[in-house]
């Protein structure tokens, strides 16, 4: 559990030995872990160099390159992991979701398939086969294999494909089946909510049926004491860290890092995780009230998963959710110039292109400046509005994810 520590032993083992493959592989690992991308990519070459025929360090240099967005080379490492391990049903899968990035979604699918041949129980890949098949609008066909699964992710994704096919009566009883055994699905709730206003009906799904009344705003410049000065030290030290990342279809002129700020942070960012604890423990207090499961059962023991995203003049972010989370945040930390609501964050029900049926659906566009901090559901639908200034735009975002138990 102290990654810098194993960081620093592997490099002794190095300093005595340079060509000992196992050291070169976990110092891989380790790197990887905490966002250190360009490095671990290099830990993984020099493995690849001492053991060019060990399966596993091409996949997981595949893993790191397709991180970064360096997906043809991704590609390649994972071609070479499944020639060596031809059996290996993850391979297969993590090739297909590789190509699948690079828009090459037939030869994913057949990724995928092959997988289920190595492996024919291997649910995930019978579920990305369905929503590869669901992207690219064979939605009949997509139900077909999504409803032969019965996974946290392939629930809240039969539910989309029968909710474009406007079947209501039938989405209506998948929803009841679902809820019976899962009723905090943050995939589930957002789907819901939205088709519940499309069809005007209840949302009958008990996790959080009216997201935008849970959305809270603060400004810890001016309520928590926070001074200027902090704020200014958390984003040369965050840029300083020099994370890797890349991979994000829906982020336009900008940059998002890998999700790994607060795994051993230090300095400032340990000081703000600290902060951000608290107020995630505030949140929750003023929402105590509340009977929805998103406030009744949040977990006591969680993750904060935080990433950093930058954006140049005419940046954007796509409408998305964060399906892994509980409950999501953001703490703007430069804000440029801006227009009327250039900039600003649009929380909303819709996203994953779901059909529109009455486009007055609820949103709400929050402004924001400079030590705002926006908390709010998993499941809600979010974006960044365009802006046009030539400053850059530099936030914290970050999910607090219930621990496995």
């Amino acid at each position: 559990g102290n990654i810098q520590e194993a960081i620093t032993k592997y490099q002794n083992a190095l300093d005595i030995s340079s060509d000992y493959f196992d050291a070169h592989l976990n110092m891989g690992v380790a790197l990887a872990l905490i966002g250190k991308l360009e490095e671990a990519v290099a830990a993984y070459r020099k493995a690849v160099e001492i053991k060019p025929d060990h399966a596993e360090t091409h996949t997981n240099l595949g893993a790191t390159l397709r991180k970064f967005g360096r997906l043809e080379e991704a590609i390649n490492s994972y071609e070479t992991a499944v020639a060596l391990q031809p059996d290996s049903a993850d391979a297969h899968n993590s090739l297909g979701n590789t190509l699948r990035d690079d828009d090459r979604r037939a030869e994913a699918i057949a990724s995928y398939q092959t997988a289920l041949v190595a492996h024919p129980d291997f649910t995930i890949a019978q579920h990305n086969i369905g929503t590869t098949l669901q992207e690219l609008g064979r939605v009949e066909e997509a139900v077909g294999y999504l409803e032969k699964i019965d996974t946290t992710l392939s629930r809240p994704a039969l539910l989309e494909c029968i909710y474009s096919l406007g079947d209501k009566s039938r989405f209506y009883s998948e929803l009841k089946s679902i809820t019976e055994k899962d009723k905090t699905n943050i995939g589930v709730a957002a789907v819901s909510a939205f088709a519940s206003h499309q069809f005007n009906c209840p949302d009958p799904y008990p996790f959080c049926n009216s997201p935008l009344d849970f959305i809270h705003k603060k400004n810890l410049l001016t309520n928590n004491g926070m001074d200027d000065s902090f704020l200014d030290v958390v984003s040369e030290e965050t840029v300083l860290l020099k994370l890797g990342g890349g991979n994000q279809s829906l982020l336009h002129a900008g940059f998002q890092s890998s999700g790994s700020l607060f795994i051993e942070p230090r300095g400032s960012l340990a000081q703000l995780e600290t902060t951000l604890q608290k107020e995630i423990n505030s949140y929750f207090s003023h929402y105590s009230e509340s009977s929805c499961l998103y406030v009744k059962l949040r977990a006591q023991d969680y993750i904060l998963r935080g990433w950093y995203i930058v954006m140049r003049q005419g940046g954007f972010l796509k409408p998305h959710n964060h399906p892994d989370g509980w409950l999501s945040g953001v703490l703007y930390l430069k804000i440029p110039a801006k227009n009327e609501d250039e900039g600003n964050i649009e929380l909303g029900l819709h996203g994953k292109d779901l059909p529109i049926l009455n486009h007055e659906y609820p949103k709400k566009i929050c402004s924001v400046t400079e030590g705002d901090l926006i908390l709010f559901p998993s499941s809600l639908f979010h974006r960044t509005l365009p802006f046009s200034s030539k400053e850059k735009r530099l936030c914290i975002a970050f999910d607090l994810t219930p621990k496995e138990k």
